[in-house]
């Protein structure tokens, strides 16, 4: 009898526990269903976009919650471009600064607060201009002092309101100019932004694939035009920042960042540009709807000093850098839901 009653006490005892269990489970899945509810109610803003819900987070809505004043002029790189040697040409860096204008167009976030050290922000943004992190080589058969990875794209902090603020002693701007000594293998190299730059300007320009725009000097074909009208305008429509080669001659070609556009009564669209040549302001490039041609002067007539105002060719390129900057948009923002 005795031991029929502890076995009763025993089945008592484990159905009151696993009752118990079951009710703090409960209670924890329905913590992390509240948790859950608040993250998918919260509303971003910041120095790029604003009310951007993190219920519906995506590419496309992060592009559509971009701010009307995110890409000012203003928040421009501070830094005009530079002619320099590579290997036995004389070249420019302006498709290498349009390209890392896009990227801290929309990786830079303004006005942050509690930054993380100089000391970590620096070799990562050197990494994203580049496009390339330096790493030890390990192939036999190169003598290379070091190996190249492509680098890693992340948000990162400006503790000023645009770059130019941050040109000061320990600002940003200026540690990113000044660079820092990177240790491969026990060789020093030394990083900063002209020479970031100028190996990403190199590297880019000495490519096959930039054979076609040269094949033909000045304005293209108005079938060519308008297709590339059609891709432009859709890009410029999802807030997406694009660059494009003008041609004015075969040997004479410049890379910009397009903005965005108007289109005036008389059929002609204006774009917005960013151009390195002239980066305290931007400038306009126009796209004739009766000829069919771009135009440029504002921009060509900097290094053309004959007829600056006949037309150019217009090549989008680099469009499939785009992903990695999706890419780290969404990853920022999805840790700012969490």
């Amino acid at each position: 009898m005795r031991a029929l009653m502890l076995f009763f006490l025993f089945i008592v005892g484990l159905f009151s526990s696993l009752v118990v269990s079951a009710e703090q489970a409960f209670a924890q899945t329905d913590k992390t269903k509240n948790i859950s509810k608040a993250a998918q109610s919260r509303v971003i803003n910041d120095s790029l976009v604003e009310n951007l819900r993190c219920s519906t987070l995506s590419v496309d809505n992060i592009y559509k919650a971009i701010r009307a004043d995110a890409f000012s002029e203003e928040r421009n790189m501070p830094v005009t471009n530079w002619p320099f040697r590579s290997g036995v040409a004389t070249i420019a860096g302006c498709w290498a600064l349009s390209s890392t204008q896009r990227m801290v167009s929309y990786l830079a976030r303004y006005n942050t607060v509690g930054a993380q050290a100089m000391s970590v922000r620096v070799p990562v943004i050197l990494d994203m201009v580049r496009g390339n992190k330096l790493v030890e080589n390990t192939r036999d058969n190169s003598n290379a002092p070091y190996d190249t990875r492509p680098a890693s794209y992340s948000t990162f902090a400006v503790e000023g309101n645009t770059l130019k603020a941050t040109n000061t002693y320990n600002g940003l701007w200026a540690e990113m100019r000044d660079g820092y000594d990177q240790w491969i293998s026990g060789a020093r190299v030394r990083r900063n932004f002209t020479d970031e730059i100028e190996a990403n300007q190199a590297n880019r320009f000495f490519r096959f694939g930039n054979l076609g725009m040269t094949f033909k000097s000045g304005e293209r074909s108005v079938k060519a035009n308008w297709a590339t009208m059609a891709q432009l305008l859709k890009n410029l429509n999802g807030k997406r920042l694009t660059l494009m080669n003008l041609r004015v001659e075969r040997t004479i070609q410049h890379v910009v960042m397009v903005k965005s556009y108007k289109k005036t009564k008389s059929n002609v669209y204006e774009f917005t540009v960013y151009d390195s040549n002239q980066p305290s302001r931007d400038v306009l490039l126009y796209f004739d709807g009766t000829s069919g041609q771009f135009y440029s002067p504002a921009i060509v007539g900097g290094f053309v000093y004959q007829n600056a105002s006949r037309p150019v060719g217009a090549f989008i390129v680099s469009e499939d850098e785009r992903a990695p900057l999706e890419k780290a948009m969404l990853a920022h923002y999805k840790g700012q839901c969490r």
